[in-house]
């Protein structure tokens, strides 16, 4: 009688170990899943205001002539603009191909750089190239020691997004094809 009820025993004991090694995995992949959730909420709350600036930036916010209007960037901010759009006029000073310089309203350390209707007739390769050396250049201008602060964002004549920085980093640059 020992013997089946050491059998006995043992079989319930395997049971219940089966049951525990379930729990077991099903507590890490509850674990997993979760970790998993907050870094993707975290990364969601990180960019959320960025890529609500991104989307929402007025269309007539944009500044002529470096007058700025009730903008609500840092002074630093319009002092690098400035700086940018003086250094973008040196290469373009009549704004045949570079209409208008402006900071984000929203976003310190974005840039508003609007083309004329030339910059669709360039080859998607030297409209990117092109895009990128801006970005260099404004990153080079306000934020040197952390270059993916800087973003800039491309529009056209009506205010469309066709390029510029990643809500990721600044440095991601992308041009629509």
């Amino acid at each position: 009688m020992d013997i089946a009820k050491a059998k006995k025993s043992l079989t319930t004991l395997e049971s219940w170990q089966m049951v525990l090694n379930v729990q077991e995995l099903f507590n890490k992949v509850v674990k997993r899943v979760l970790i998993l959730c907050t870094v993707c909420l975290l990364l969601c709350l990180a960019t959320l205001q960025e890529a609500k600036a991104l989307v929402q930036t007025p269309q007539n916010s944009i500044v002529s002539n470096s007058i700025l209007i009730a903008f609500q960037v840092s002074e630093d901010t319009v002092s690098a603009v400035h700086k940018f759009e003086q250094a973008v006029r040196a290469i373009d000073p009549d704004g045949t191909l570079f209409v208008d310089i402006s900071p984000a309203e929203y976003i310190n350390g974005m840039v508003l750089i609007t083309v004329a209707n030339d910059w669709y007739y360039q080859p998607y390769q030297i409209r990117k190239q092109a895009a990128q050396s801006l970005w260099n250049s404004w990153a080079a201008i306000y934020s040197p020691e952390n270059p993916d602060k800087a973003r800039v964002k491309i529009l056209d004549l009506k205010g469309n997004r066709i390029g510029g920085s990643s809500t990721l980093g600044g440095s991601l640059v992308d041009v629509d094809k």
